[in-house]
């Protein structure tokens, strides 16, 4: 499993699949899409993310106003 799946496959189990979009170049940031795209719940999840994020040494880019 490469490391992008395994921070896919570890997102999901977090959030859920239907809270999750992965290589979804809607979301592209200066031509670049992101390897996942995370709709946490509440604080917690936000918070489990970020950590998740933080120990894989991964970019986050926050972004509001929803789906």
């Amino acid at each position: 499993m490469s490391t992008d799946e395994s921070l896919v496959s570890a997102l999901e189990s977090m959030v859920g699949s239907e809270w999750l979009l992965s290589d979804d170049a809607t979301y592209a940031i200066d031509g670049l899409t992101p390897t996942a795209v995370v709709f946490p719940e509440d604080e917690a999840q936000s918070a489990a993310v970020l950590r998740l994020a933080d120990e894989r040494q991964a970019s986050v880019f926050p972004r509001g106003g929803g789906r």
